[in-house]
């Protein structure tokens, strides 16, 4: 089985946020009766141009005017993934600097994209909560993200009532709560373990760190099914499941696992870009 065969044959799961271990996704294929783009191949979707979901707010009958619309939203799911992809090459450039005994790039690269408690409250590196966001270090965890964000992307792009900075606010603050939400639980496990509420300058040297586009995907996922609850999806190409059980299966999955001490997956930065993405659906896009 090849590489990517094997990639598609795991579950859909948005990577994880604490660590560059892949989850597992699956292709995302929408169900060929709600057809979304005529340029993917047929095994994707049907002749259709684009699926309209929900969106109540009226626009011009003109295909070319919709079709337009919908580009100008693509081009902001299009740049965050080129956004990840440059930021990935770039740390893995780090890496490989410092296995040449270069080693001060990389220090660089961990203190300024990567999101890490102590360096966060004591060293005051608030921006590590965005820019951690867009930041990977490996393959698998970027892929499985990427391709969440670009088929979850293709149904709020296609819904008339959204517009680019729509896109960009959904991305930026999911990612941004998702962040809050780690410190917010690291700052509970410290108080825990030490008896002290300091931010950041007590107990042992805080070595975890987060990274991962993971919040950002769980908001998108949160609004696509607000947006089209009944749109179909195939887990790792087969299994048939409805967005809003997807999504909600997610939800599920990440409180259920949110204390666990034995996992590396960051489900607090889910639950975060989840929280996130069904409060901006409710204030911003529920009346459409």
């Amino acid at each position: 089985m090849s590489f990517l065969q094997r990639i598609v044959a795991w579950s859909l799961r948005p990577g994880a946020f604490h660590s560059p271990t892949f989850t597992g996704i699956g292709i995302l294929r929408p169900n060929p009766q709600t057809p979304t783009a005529k340029s993917m191949p047929t095994n994707f979707y049907t002749s259709s141009m684009y699926h309209r979901p929900m969106g109540r707010r009226s626009y011009s009958s003109d295909p070319f005017s919709y079709e337009s619309h919908f580009k100008r939203n693509m081009r902001v799911i299009y740049g965050a993934i080129g956004l990840n992809t440059a930021i990935f090459l770039y740390g893995n450039y780090t890496r490989v600097q410092a296995e040449q005994g270069s080693p001060e790039s990389w220090y660089w690269f961990n203190e300024n994209f990567t999101l890490n408690y102590v360096q966060f409250t004591h060293e005051g590196r608030w921006w590590t909560a965005i820019t951690s966001v867009f930041s990977h270090l490996d393959f698998k965890h970027l892929f499985g993200n990427m391709v969440s964000t670009y088929f979850f992307g293709l149904v709020i792009a296609g819904t008339p009532c959204i517009t680019p900075l729509m896109i960009a606010k959904l991305i930026l603050g999911s990612g941004l709560c998702g962040s809050i939400f780690t410190l917010g639980l690291r700052h509970w496990e410290i108080k825990n373990q030490t008896g002290k509420s300091q931010w950041g300058r007590t107990g042992p040297p805080e070595l975890k760190r987060g990274l991962g586009f993971s919040g950002a995907v769980m908001g998108i996922s949160a609004v696509a099914a607000a947006l089209d609850p009944k749109r179909i999806f195939y887990l790792a190409g087969i299994i048939p499941a409805p967005l809003w059980l997807l999504v909600t299966g997610y939800a599920a999955y990440d409180i259920y696992s949110f204390n666990d001490k034995t996992s590396n997956v960051g489900h607090s930065a889910h639950i975060g870009g989840l929280v996130f993405g069904a409060a901006y659906y409710l204030v911003k896009l529920r009346g459409f």
